[in-house]
């Protein structure tokens, strides 16, 4: 029963990411995880949930249909992602509370995987020059207001 259920979490993944439109797409960022499991300071408890990660699997296999459809992979350091206002860029512990983002200093508030989500967007967009810079400023203005 294990192994069939590693093979259909694996089907689901090769599934979902056949369904990226790589066809429209000219770029992917992601952030670049590295050594999770290999972090002595995690819990014992949250290491056996580690342990079965198919995070490597959905990037390997993003990079290969990214690949075959010509479509670029940028990988990002999330570091602070999570702690960074995207409306004011102030970097600051305090304004992650649980799943809220709430930034200490200009009161802009989301949910913390949508703000990391946006600070990877751009953190992908300004150190790989991706074009159509305008079209990310319009974005940001939709988001941001």
């Amino acid at each position: 029963a294990f192994k069939r259920a590693l093979i259909e979490r694996n089907c689901f993944v090769d599934k979902t990411v056949k369904a990226l439109p790589c066809q429209t797409t000219k770029t992917i960022i992601i952030e670049k995880l590295q050594d999770v499991k290999k972090n002595n300071q995690i819990a014992r408890k949250v290491m056996n949930k580690v342990q079965r990660w198919i995070y490597p699997r959905i990037i390997s296999r993003i990079k290969l249909t990214s690949a075959l459809s010509g479509v670029q992979v940028i990988e990002v350091n999330p570091r602070n992602t999570s702690r960074t206002c995207p409306s004011c860029k102030t970097v600051d512990k305090k304004s992650r509370k649980g799943e809220i983002f709430e930034c200490t200093n200009c009161g802009y508030s989301g949910d913390a995987d949508h703000v990391g989500a946006l600070n990877i967007f751009r953190l992908g967009c300004q150190e790989n020059m991706v074009p159509d810079l305008a079209k990310i400023n319009l974005i940001e203005r939709n988001v941001f207001q």
